[in-house]
């Protein structure tokens, strides 16, 4: 279209708009890919279940029966990212 734009006013447009499709876009696909690695590296074990309990325990990601998660974010706030 011949306009001009300020490169940081772009290139901010869009790294915000990456940042927001990687945080709530496909979240929920690297959620999911990420617990099936490790529920298949704790397959067989006795304290599996013990292991994920811990596991989220310790995280800020709670997976619900659904399916989908809750995440807490570091200002407090919990994002639903659903199945």
């Amino acid at each position: 279209t011949g306009r001009r734009h300020d490169g940081a006013e772009l290139i901010d447009r869009m790294w915000t708009k990456a940042q927001h499709e990687s945080r709530f876009g496909r979240r929920i696909d690297l959620l999911t890919l990420t617990m099936r690695e490790i529920e298949a590296g704790l397959e067989g074990r006795s304290d599996k279940d013990d292991l994920l309990e811990e596991f989220f325990a310790l995280g800020t990601v709670q997976r619900l029966e659904d399916g989908s998660f809750i995440e807490r974010l570091r200002n407090g706030d919990e994002v639903h990212v659903p199945a």
